[in-house]
């Protein structure tokens, strides 16, 4: 018999939620997309859509472990992931409605943390809450959100129309999240010591993201985008869960990669390489995607604002690329749900288990 810590979240969605689902709604005519992308989309009116997504976060985050998320702040995340989806779909979102699922001893003064940073939230990204329900569970407590947005159905962004030939992108900074757990894990621990400066920048990261609300609407408006998504379980996997959903391959070149220094001195102090960190399991809400490079080129200016840093190729290549034509492949690794915990995930991809234990 197998259980679903055999399989994992990708498989699972894709081998048989998505199967299943997908041949008892294939008749809708609305339903412009379903599972498999960010969010689903269905058309209400003539080219227009409503957006849909939901998305929980982690019963107790890392961030949460270590003190450094508070209830306030879990209540801000848990808004910005799920808006987040609705962002990589290149529409606007309009409200969230969250669902808290608590034990009987949940203290009173915690529902009110989560609830005003979840508002907080909110009026930063220019939403609204419009409700949700509240329950018992057995466990800490188990946070679900879902968002709703809208977007003309010309201007849909999808994963899965990347072609060969098209330019790879991604909006900002990758691999600040994972730079940010692994100091605060381990690296802080070992003796690492950054400016006061530098640590309220990986602190915010893990606790006071931000959806990229603008930049998916510019992305849909400017016409070049071939696909997008958002980074939510790392970029190896997001850029690996991209390319397959086209059946293209990659190829992304080290030079071009948008990697903070911060990310290098936390690697070099443990002896990892940066960019490995930066491809690691971690949240950074940025967007990844794929445009078409002559639609991209001819476009004006305030169109032409994200980080090229690759281009789609064949589906059996998915290389990085250094200055001296060096390839090596990118696999897969981030976050993966039913797998072992968010904290064996990170410190067991750099081997650092036992240096936790001791």
């Amino acid at each position: 018999m197998k259980f679903v810590k055999d399989i994992g979240e990708k498989r699972l969605i894709k081998e048989i939620i998505k199967p299943i689902f997908q041949t008892k709604q294939e008749n809708i005519k609305s339903l412009i997309v379903g599972i498999g992308d960010d969010a689903a989309v269905i058309e209400v009116e003539k080219n227009t859509c409503v957006v849909v997504s939901i998305d929980k976060i982690p019963e107790d985050p890392i961030a949460f472990q270590e003190g450094i998320m508070s209830y306030y702040e879990m209540g801000y995340f848990l808004v910005v992931a799920n808006i987040s989806d609705i962002a990589a779909m290149g529409a606007k979102p309009m409200g969230v409605v969250l669902c808290y699922g608590l034990p009987e001893d949940f203290k009173i003064k915690e529902v009110k943390e989560l609830t005003y940073g979840a508002k907080k939230a909110a009026i930063d990204h220019k939403v609204v809450i419009l409700g949700g329900d509240t329950g018992w569970v057995s466990s800490p407590r188990c946070l679900i959100g879902a968002a709703i947005g809208k977007v003309s159905k010309d201007k849909i962004l999808r994963r899965d129309k990347a072609k060969k030939g098209d330019l790879i992108f991604v909006t900002g900074t990758i691999g600040l999240f994972s730079t940010a757990l692994i100091y605060f894990l381990l690296a802080r621990k070992k003796g690492l010591k950054l400016t006061p400066y530098e640590e309220r920048i990986l602190r915010y990261k893990l606790i006071k993201p931000k959806a990229r609300i603008r930049e998916g609407v510019l992305l849909a408006n400017a016409g070049y985008c071939t696909s997008c998504m958002d980074i939510t379980d790392g970029f190896s996997v997001s850029i690996n869960e991209l390319m397959e959903s086209s059946n293209v391959g990659f190829e992304i070149y080290k030079s071009k990669l948008p990697i903070s220094d911060l990310t290098i001195k936390v690697a070099n102090f443990l002896n990892l390489d940066y960019v490995d960190l930066a491809f690691a399991a971690g949240a950074d809400f940025e967007l990844i995607g794929t445009i078409d490079e002559e639609l991209y080129f001819s476009s004006p200016r305030k169109y032409q604002f994200v980080k090229i840093i690759g281009k789609v190729c064949s589906k059996s290549k998915k290389f990085l690329i250094d200055d001296e034509g060096e390839k090596r492949e990118i696999l897969p690794i981030g976050w993966e749900h039913f797998k072992g915990s968010a904290v064996d995930t990170i410190l067991n991809q750099f081997k650092f288990k036992q240096d936790r234990k001791r």
